[in-house]
């Protein structure tokens, strides 16, 4: 048995997996319905921080996306598209950053890519600064759906306690 506070993404997508394990959670959420904080926002966009030394918060995030990706797609109720995320340099030196970071880190095409300006510009229809790089798989998320579905997965193993806010956690002997 576990004890769940906040009904966000991190609060709900781990009672979903504790749920599929056979866990009972208990989720206390101070407001009356999920995803009503940062988890709030209409949509998010999803798509993995780069490194050019492939740092570890690089890695995490690499690994993170992935899973999102692999995730999203079994969880029928969510919403979201993997229409695909051009992140355009900001200026003329993180353009070069972005293309030396692809140079250096030899990543699959289908994970990431470095668009020069015209390729960039062809690719979302409309003129930009700077080329950037395109993840094909990255895309948008509703997080509230998100929160929502993997709420619904939990089935019995769940009880929910809305509009309950935790002001102290105590262990007791039992």
């Amino acid at each position: 048995r576990a004890i769940v506070i906040g009904a966000g993404l991190a609060g709900t997508a781990i009672s979903e997996r504790l749920a599929s394990r056979g866990w009972r959670a208990d989720v206390f959420e101070r407001n009356e319905a999920p995803a009503q904080e940062a988890s709030g926002n209409p949509a998010g966009i999803l798509l993995p921080h780069l490194a050019k030394d492939d740092a570890l918060a690089a890695r995490l995030s690499r690994a993170c996306y992935l899973y999102a990706l692999r995730r999203l797609a079994d969880l029928p109720g969510a919403r979201w598209s993997p229409c695909g995320v051009m992140q355009i340099a900001r200026d003329a030196d993180h353009e070069i950053l972005q293309r030396a970071t692809i140079e250096q880190l030899k990543p699959p095409s289908d994970f990431v890519a470095f668009l020069e300006h015209d390729a960039a510009a062809s690719l979302i229809g409309r003129e930009v600064a700077h080329g950037g790089w395109w993840f094909p798989n990255g895309g948008w998320v509703s997080p509230g759906s998100v929160c929502a579905t993997l709420l619904a997965a939990c089935g019995a193993h769940l009880h929910l306690h809305f509009g309950s806010e935790v002001a102290s956690l105590r262990k007791c002997p039992d």
